[in-house]
């Protein structure tokens, strides 16, 4: 597996390729080139209607499930925040979405925050759609079916995503339970092998169902035991799944072209920032308290030198000193 883009051939990284569409909570959102064929599967398989109605329904559907998926990596993402883990974009894909965490949990039980973060995203919108379909017991034939449908696509996602197989969420949450007992190297070899025979199992389901899930699932079982194997070489080999958040250029040899102008350009803020602001005024000089004890003492070293002073002088006179240095305010 190539561990970045700019290392894929030129054909691959084409096929990779995806399109910006904006910002959501400050993370750029894409859409990968090849989820224009998410509506065409969908519309072929709406038969028995008319072309305009299928084409209706096809768009709608292919954008209300593109929507529950965004908010379900948007879930990840935010839980991601709270351990100061940025997201570099969320892409949506054929397969479902990703949410590109620049850094990786730094504990187990961030781990399984973050991976249940994006299924518990459904049980709002199961919520919503039940206090809908209450609500509107009448509505035309249209809203109610859309209803059941976006009822039944929470439900799927909800339960599919827990399952735990890595890498879906359910897995990943495993390999955070595992890693409490266990050391999380052998924890993700573990929740990876468990895995890989959790996509057989998918693979074979996809091979015994018809129609355009069959070959969704197929794809996602394949990319599924692909990530399990990577994960497998990358607990034997690598320091393991959790550590401190890093920074961009500990990820990527060419984030500091890009950080080297974010610097500049923070730096030009704090001065602006410092321009604008009122000087404060400077700190004023403590007044010194005399010393009658601390005068004679040094007159006395004046006058026979520190060899000269008997060790009770001596001891009062560093006392004096300690004293002295205690109450001097600390160097900025």
């Amino acid at each position: 597996m190539f561990s970045n883009v700019a290392e894929l051939p030129r054909w691959a990284r084409w096929l990779n390729s995806s399109l910006g569409v904006g910002r959501l909570c400050g993370i750029p959102i894409r859409i990968h080139i090849f989820t224009i064929l998410v509506p065409l599967m969908v519309v072929s398989n709406l038969s028995g209607l008319p072309i305009a109605e299928r084409w209706g329904y096809g768009l709608g559907m292919t954008m209300g499930l593109y929507l529950i998926v965004l908010t379900h990596e948007l879930g990840h993402a935010l839980a991601g925040r709270r351990y100061h883990i940025r997201t570099e974009s969320i892409v949506l894909h054929p397969l479902g979405g990703f949410a590109h965490l620049q850094s990786s949990p730094p504990h187990p039980n961030a781990d399984m925050f973050v991976a249940l973060a994006g299924p518990a995203v459904h049980l709002p919108w199961l919520a919503v759609i039940y206090v809908a379909e209450q609500l509107l017991p009448e509505a035309p034939a249209v809203i109610r079916t859309s209803l059941a449908w976006a009822w039944t696509t929470n439900l799927y996602l909800l339960g599919f995503n827990l399952l735990p197989f890595y890498p879906l969420d359910g897995g990943r949450a495993l390999r955070g339970l595992i890693s409490k007992r266990w050391h999380p190297n052998l924890a993700s070899r573990v929740s990876a092998q468990i895995g890989i025979l959790g996509a057989i199992g998918i693979l074979l389901y996809g091979f015994a169902t018809a129609g355009a899930v069959s070959s969704i699932l197929v794809l996602i079982s394949i990319s599924m035991i692909f990530a399990c194997l990577q994960e497998i070489s990358a607990a034997r080999y690598g320091p393991g799944p959790y550590g401190e958040p890093r920074e961009p250029w500990e990820q990527d040899p060419d984030a500091w072209k890009h950080g080297a102008v974010t610097e500049e350009r923070e730096e030009r803020r704090e001065r602006r920032r410092a321009h604008r602001s009122p000087p404060s005024d400077p700190p004023r000089p403590r007044a010194v308290t005399p010393d009658p004890d601390l005068d004679r003492l040094l007159a006395r070293v004046g006058e026979v030198g520190m060899a000269g002073l008997t060790s009770a002088e001596r001891t009062a006179l560093e006392e004096a000193s300690r004293r002295l240095r205690s109450d001097r305010p600390p160097r900025s």
